[in-house]
């Protein structure tokens, strides 16, 4: 099989499977109860889902999806200008009533391969835990990524589950935790809490301030099973964007991720995955990149809180690209 730019398509894997699937079919922002594959995303902070219809099957053999398409590359910061605006968000950290913000960036490299399903093969041998996709859409353009981070999963004759993540350090066996980091997982707990608390029953923190890996990066964890009467798709948009990808107060943060990042984040921060009535697998789409025939650009974010110190959080986001930049480079 081969596809490109041109068609509609998402191959992804569920995090410690084997099974790839794949569905070749069209998008649709209709969410039509014929459609069998359940296959969604949205992007940031959109709350307007778009499906993909057609038919879902395993992947049994190779693959071949090139991009013949050069496309715009997304607006970068200079590290200049990343460390100018994550020293205003300190500002306003301490000044305001923000707590927290979330100041993403973009890095671009050149394109050495022309099969990204190849790609897509060696994220799926180097990162087990997390739910790996590369997916085309006409307009939106290829993503590829592979995300630690579970927006809700579960199905309704068992219990839901979401999961607070944050804080951010490279991996070691030995990693410590300071405050700063503490309190931005916090922030991301409290948020979820709260929303759990108003739409949900029956909330039980399974676990809480555990550290996981994902690549070589550590977070620090807390999961909620919970059970709901509210349509699934209404309850992930309620709890997203938490503050894990904004920032807390929410509103706030968007609109100054709006006002200030000088890419759009589109499908970076979004959310996708299976979405059917009885059950849901949803993620929130990070360590991902855009694909195109000359570059891969890379989208990494970091929390700025008060206690932040700019020129960390720099280092952090090259910390993460390592996650696809390790892959690029094999």
């Amino acid at each position: 099989m081969k596809l490109n730019h041109c068609d509609s398509f998402v191959i992804y894997r569920k995090p410690y499977s084997k099974e790839i699937h794949i569905i070749v079919g069209n998008w649709t922002d209709e969410n039509n109860s014929h459609n069998k594959t359940g296959f969604m995303f949205n992007e940031f902070p959109s709350s307007n889902p778009i499906f993909l219809v057609g038919k879902k099957s395993l992947v049994q053999r190779s693959i071949v999806v090139e991009h013949s398409k050069k496309e715009k590359s997304p607006l970068q910061f200079s590290k200049e200008k990343y460390i100018t605006t994550a020293k205003s968000y300190i500002e306003l950290c301490r000044k305001s009533d923000l707590k927290k913000i979330i100041l993403s960036r973009v890095i671009s490299t050149k394109n050495n391969n022309a099969n990204a399903f190849e790609l897509f093969e060696k994220l799926n041998s180097s990162y087990h835990h997390s739910f790996n996709y590369l997916l085309n859409h006409p307009t939106k353009g290829m993503w590829m990524g592979a995300s630690p981070e579970e927006l809700i999963s579960g199905n309704k004759k068992e219990k839901y589950s979401t999961t607070a993540l944050a804080g951010s350090k490279k991996w070691s066996s030995n990693v410590s935790w300071s405050i700063k980091e503490i309190e931005e997982q916090q922030y991301v707990k409290t948020y979820i809490e709260k929303k759990l608390n108003a739409h949900a029953k029956k909330i039980d923190c399974e676990s809480d301030l555990i550290t996981v890996r994902a690549g070589n990066i550590a977070h620090l964890k807390s999961r909620f099973l919970f059970e709901t009467s509210l349509p699934i798709l209404e309850l992930a948009n309620k709890l997203h964007p938490t503050p894990a990808i904004s920032g807390y107060p929410t509103k706030k943060s968007v609109k100054l991720i709006e006002e200030n990042e000088p890419h759009k984040r589109s499908l970076y921060c979004g959310f996708l995955g299976e979405l059917f009535d009885e059950s849901v697998n949803l993620f929130v789409n990070l360590r991902c990149m855009k694909i195109d025939r000359e570059n891969l650009h890379l989208f990494v974010g970091g929390g700025i809180t008060d206690l932040s110190i700019p020129e960390d959080e720099w280092e952090e986001t090259q910390i993460k690209s390592e996650t696809l930049l390790s892959i690029i480079k094999k």
